[in-house]
Formats: C-alpha cells, structure tokens, sequence
C-alpha cells in the first residue's frame, strides 16, 4: 500500500493471498478452541482433518512463494482459504429444531428453472420459502381476482403456465415449506431493477386500473393521479383505508390460500408509507380526509401536528392497519385455517408505530398473526441480537423468526454466520435471510456445512413435536459434556429431568404437556447453581430449553 499524489494504491500480491490463508486458518483453530470449551456439538474430526490440510496447503504455498512461481502460490493459498473457512464453518452449531426462512423473488419462467432453484436452497438448508407472489401489484399466477377487478391478470413473464404451482410442488417435494410473500399496500416502483422480473415500472398494475386507490401523500394534495413517497423514493402505495383497496387484496388473498397448498401467507409492507416529518405524512386521499371527518368532525388535512386531535388522527391510521390485519385473520381461518400467518415488521416497535403505523405487538397480542419475522437490518452481530431480544421481550411466548440482511448487503459468509448465531443467542426460534436473490455460493456453503448442516423443521407447524424433537439433542450435549463443561451430578440430574419431560410428550398426549414443561423450567430455574459449569455451555443448555419451554406453552394452548 503506498500514497502519492494524493491516490492510495493497494498491490494485492502472492503473500498477501498466503497471509490470508495464515490468517483464516488461525480463526478456524480458534472457533474450533470455543466450540469445544462450550461442549459445542460439531463434527471434529471433519474440522481438525480441515485445519490440518489448510496448514499443509500453506506450506506448500510457501515454498511456491520462494520458488518464484507466483501463480501457484496465489493457487494454493485460495485452496488453503477455501478449506479453512470450511472448517471453521463446521465448527458452528446447528439445530434440528428452528425456522430457517429465505425470500425469494421468483425470476424463473421454467419449471427446469424453478426445479434448480429449489436444489439450491434445499443444498443450503432452508426450510421454509417466502416466494414473493404479489408483488409490485403483480401476481405470479393466473388470477381471476385481478381479472375480475380489471387489473393485470399475471406478471408478464410469466403467463403461459402457473409457477406457484410448481413452486409449492418442488418445495413440499424436499420438505420446504412453501409461503406466499405479499406485498400488502405497496404496489409499483420506479426504482430502476425493481420491477426487472417482467413488469412495468410506474404506479404498477393496481393503480393503472385503479387510480384512486392510490394514498395520497400531504405535499401531493390537488395533484392529479398517483404520486410516489417522497420518504420512500419511487414507491406507489394504495390507501390502506379504502374499502375498495382492502376488499380487493383480500380477494387475491383468499384466492391464493383457496386455490394453492401454501403453507402460509406472508405479510410484507403492511403498514402506510413512512409518515415522517409531517409533510410527507400520508394519507390524505379524498376518501381518508372525508372517512376521518365523518368519524371526528374535522379534515385531518388542516391538523398541525401541535394540535391533540393529531394523536386521534395517528391511532386512526393505525386502526386502518391493524383491522385490516385482523380482517385478513378472520378470513385465514375460515378458508384454510391449518396455514401459518406471519408478517415481516419492524424491529423497533416503537419505529414501526410512529412512522408507519404498523402495531405489531398488539397484533400478536391478539393472535392476529402466528409468527413474525423481525427485520434486522443491522450489519453486526450485536445489532441483530439486540434487536432480537427487543422483540423477544415484547412478544413473550410466540414464534419469532429474526431477519438478517447479510446476503444483500453483500456480507462475507463469516458474518452472516455470526450473526445467525447471534439471533440464536437473544431467543429467537429461527432465522431468515434476506434475499435468495443475493445470496452467493460461497454463502449457499457456510450454510450447508455450518449452521444449517442439520436438517431442520419449522417449531410452527407442530410446537408439540418440535419440543420433543429438540429435547434429545439438549440431553446429548449434557451428558458429552459431563466432567467438562459441567460436574457429573449436575449433568445426570439434569438429564434425568430432560429424559423424563421426552418421555411424557412421547407417551402422555396433552396430559403430559404440562408435566413436561415443569420438568424443563426447573433445568433451567436450577442452571444458575450448577457448580463450576462453563459460561458458555450453560447459556446454550438454558437457552434451548426456554425454547422448548416456549413451545410447550404454544402446544397446550
């Protein structure tokens, strides 16, 4: 690296590539250090075989290195790299019990297409798929509920033939849970790329038929036409309060649960666009401005935000959203009541309240919705976690899938590892990626040899079971660790416990639930006495049984 004429110059050479390859080794070898000193369960001698040929690679790298052949060693130190962050993903733990969700934007016309896509995602370990079937006003499918409301009846790329279909074939065909993943109140972009798989860009297909369904944003009253967010550029958005709007997404959502086996209905952008500062506050369509004036007695459109009557006009809004929210509940459980509703939302809550009106914990305090996938959009480790234990604490017992950003901001694989792992550590039951679309092989990898390793199933689909499931792998790592990472009398008393709770739920039915759940809340009650266990070991053991404990309280109503 070198500075001149004001222009930093950065030569990558030969030993900058077997320094690195040093260096990765060195961080497999010390991962592998705190697995084993956290009675980590991970396959050793997978790890130790990949440590020591990383170490005979670089020995080779050097010598290339002072032979002068430059070209191998660059060769044989990206070799040494490559095996070396295999072993350390190797070292990380992998659950058999948690949501592993990713989002997908279908780009694929073909079922050839559609088929290779599934071999990817089931090679990395996921298993549950929020395919984005309504996005941008655009459905995936043939829709006679568009049709019916004079809307585009299918994205244009993809009329011909029905890829949901043969989306939910292949995902049930390796156990993959299969959601659609709607875009509620959002519906067309003028961000170049955003409508890149075969749509149009502008208002979108809703709003060409329809509008006056758009939201009307405070700077764009007496405009004609739709108007995009000013806070979020180039987005079009409908009126959440409209009746016309709310009928309409809803068809198409009861189209979607009636005609396909999904798994569940996934919802995204339900909430109003950000409503910060006051300018850019929405909505203000003649239809809210007149809705709120019959309701209140004044325009919503002449409140300063000083006057009291704006915190009604704010707790209005909300309501739009969440009756909305509680409507689409109501028709999930008449139509096909054994599919999963969840939402992504904002981790904060008091973020998503205040700008967008999106009251998420009063949803899951009502059972509107049966899981939620928390959008972490944090780059660290810390950020995820922390805001993973926001949500945890607010949502008590319900399922809670965090979302972390790593593939599309681009994060190398050991980051997006740590940061999963993170999740794990604030009581999450689960973790999602955001996006398939972004995510790269070397991504796909750390997956399949890390923390996704072990084929998984969601805890949503049977909490019962999912209890069961998990607790042999908790007795497992107790007794292996007994001696090391906890005294022998701790870890048999324990495991007596955990093996009586398996026993309960495998011969009791319901009757044994609450049994169950007192012998796993005592492990955890009696954890803080156990006598010189490592720190590390037991935080894992206590936090895999407050999951358990979780879903045990799901099971038992």
């Amino acid at each position: 690296m070198s500075i001149a004429d004001g222009r930093l110059t950065i030569t990558v050479d030969a030993e900058a590539y077997v320094v690195r390859a040093e260096l990765l080794r060195e961080d497999a070898l010390a991962r592998r250090t705190g697995a084993v000193e956290s009675c980590t369960v991970f396959p050793e001698a997978d790890v130790d075989r990949g440590i020591d040929e990383s170490a005979r690679t670089i020995t080779e790298a050097r010598d290339a290195l002072e032979d002068g052949r430059e070209a191998d060693a660059i060769a044989l130190a990206t070799t040494s790299a490559t095996t070396a962050r295999g072993a350390a993903d190797r070292t990380r733990e992998s659950r058999p019990v948690e949501g592993r969700g990713v989002w997908v934007r279908p780009k694929e016309t073909t079922p050839e297409a559609i088929r290779a896509t599934m071999d990817r995602i089931e090679h990395a370990g996921f298993n549950v798929v929020f395919l984005e079937t309504l996005w941008q006003g655009y459905t995936i499918f043939p829709s006679d509920a568009a049709k019916a409301a004079g809307v585009e009846a299918q994205r244009p790329n993809m009329r011909g033939f029905d890829p949901l279909k043969v989306w939910i074939e292949e995902a049930h065909s390796r156990g993959i849970e299969l959601h659609g993943w709607v875009h509620t109140f959002f519906v067309g972009s003028e961000r170049a790329g955003d409508d890149s798989a075969g749509g149009q860009a502008g208002p979108g297909p809703i709003l060409r038929a329809h509008p006056e369904w758009a939201a009307v944003e405070r700077s764009d009253v007496g405009k004609q036409g739709p108007q995009p967010s000013t806070m979020e550029p180039g987005y079009y958005w409908v009126d959440p309060a409209m009746p016309g709007v709310r009928d309409y997404i809803r068809s198409v959502f009861r189209e979607m649960i009636t005609d396909y086996d999904l798994d569940g209905l996934h919802l995204d952008y339900i909430r109003y666009p950000v409503s910060l500062p006051y300018a850019s506050s929405f909505s203000y369509s003649d239809y809210s401005r007149q809705a709120f004036r019959d309701e209140h007695g004044v325009d919503p459109y002449t409140l300063e935000e000083t006057d009291p009557r704006w915190k009604v006009f704010d707790s209005w809004r909300e309501e739009n959203i969440t009756s909305f929210v509680r409507s689409v509940r109501e028709m999930q459980r008449e139509v096909k009541p054994g599919i999963a509703l969840s939402g992504a939302v904002f981790a904060d809550p008091v973020d998503g309240l205040s700008k967008k009106f999106q009251n998420w914990a009063d949803w899951i305090d009502k059972d509107y919705l049966d899981l939620l996938t928390g959008m972490s959009f944090g780059t660290s480790p810390d950020s995820v976690g922390e805001d993973t234990g926001v949500m945890r604490e607010r949502v008590g017992d319900a399922y809670l899938y965090t979302a972390t950003y790593g593939p599309i901001h681009g994060s190398p694989s050991d980051v997006m590892g740590d940061q999963l792992q993170a999740v794990k550590d604030a009581d999450s039951d689960g973790t999602a990626l955001f996006a398939y679309n972004q995510l790269t092989d070397a991504q796909v990898e750390a997956l399949h040899l890390g923390a996704y390793r072990t084929k998984a199933f969601a805890p949503h689909a049977d909490p019962a079971k999912a209890a069961e499931a998990a607790l042999g792998p908790v007795v497992n790592r107790i007794e292996s660790a007994s001696g090391s990472c906890v005294s022998g009398a701790d870890a048999k008393h324990a495991s007596v416990r955990l093996k009586t709770a398996k026993k309960l739920l495998e011969t009791a039915g319901d009757h044994g639930l609450a049994a169950a759940r007192r012998q796993v809340a005592a492990i955890v009650a009696n954890s803080g006495a156990w006598d010189g266990a490592q720190t590390g070991f037991t935080s894992g053991v206590t936090r895999d049984l407050r999951m358990v404990g979780r879903w045990l309280d799901q099971a038992g109503g």
